[in-house]
Formats: C-alpha cells, sequence, structure tokens
C-alpha cells in the first residue's frame, strides 16, 4: 500500500511540474472546456461551473477581465485540474521592489 502511495505522489509531482500556465481571461475560460474543444464549449461549461450565464462569459472574454469575486474560486479549480495561472491574468501585478521596502521600513 504504501508503495502505491509514493507511486501516486510521484504522477502527481510530474503532472504538477508539467502543468500549463495561463497568461490570459481566453486561456482561463478555454481551460474550463474539454481538451481539443471549441471556444463555445469551453465557455458553455465555465458558465455551468460558475452558475452563470454564458454571456457574462462572454462579457469577461470581451473587456479582458474576470470581476474578483472569481479569482480565489478559479485559481483552485484550475490548479485542481492541473493548471497554474499567471496572477497577471486576473490583472494581479506584484509589487515592485521599492514598494515591498516602503512596507518593511
Amino acid at each position: 500500500m504504501a508503495r502505491l502511495d509514493k507511486t501516486s505522489r510521484r504522477m502527481n509531482n510530474r503532472r504538477m511540474s508539467k502543468a500549463r500556465t495561463l497568461k490570459t481571461v481566453s486561456a482561463i475560460i478555454q481551460a474550463f472546456g474539454p481538451p481539443g474543444c471549441k471556444r463555445t464549449a469551453a465557455k458553455k461549461a465555465l458558465a455551468e461551473w460558475a452558475d452563470v450565464g454564458i454571456s457574462a462569459v462572454c462579457n469577461w472574454e470581451t473587456v479582458n477581465h474576470i470581476p474578483e469575486g472569481w479569482h480565489y474560486r478559479m485559481h483552485l479549480e484550475l490548479e485542481r485540474r492541473g493548471f497554474k495561472v499567471d496572477p497577471a491574468a486576473f490583472g494581479v501585478s506584484a509589487p515592485s521592489v521599492s514598494e515591498r521596502l516602503r512596507r518593511v521600513a
């Protein structure tokens, strides 16, 4: 049994090391659909997951912005599916070095 657990962990580590990083709102939307699906199928899958209308997902893609209330939940779901999300895709930028130093001082 212990060997199976060790193998499972190794497979999971491999899967996470090969995780694709999503850098745009369109890529995030596409990640919710089945592999190789059309964009409309991915939008429908995301709309069902988020319990919103397809038009809401289309609007997110059009304005290139996902509302903040979805960021954490989407991040967790995409991580569960084996994807990594670049914070810039959600419009979050890392603080500069000078900003970080000011916070400490």
